[in-house]
């Protein structure tokens, strides 16, 4: 299992990262290239500008991208919040590239 945060720093609570630490997803596409699955997980709120440039990086994996969908069918869920009920799906299409937050 790898992890890649959106930011290098990490915090307890969001108003804590330090927000010019973000990772240039370009960096790391060897990884991308080598994951058999690549899940998203971060919450639906915020960072949507720096999210739209890591979906450029994103679209060329989207055949293994995936999300996790809570039982009111909300989406994507960060691992922090999700109940065991919680389904994960595959991301196949612009909608669904929507719907997880980018």
């Amino acid at each position: 299992v790898e992890i890649i945060n959106l930011f290098e720093d990490v915090s307890i609570n969001q108003s804590g990262i330090n927000k010019t630490t973000k990772v240039d997803f370009n960096t790391k596409r060897d990884l991308l290239d080598e994951a058999d699955v690549i899940l998203l997980v971060w919450g639906i709120k915020g960072y949507k500008e720096y999210k739209k440039e890591v979906k450029v990086v994103l679209l060329d994996y989207v055949d293994k991208l995936y999300c996790i969908k809570n039982q009111n069918g909300k989406y994507p869920v960060h691992p922090s919040r999700m109940p065991y009920a919680s389904e994960i799906i595959p991301i196949t299409d612009a909608v669904n590239f929507e719907k997880c937050g980018l």
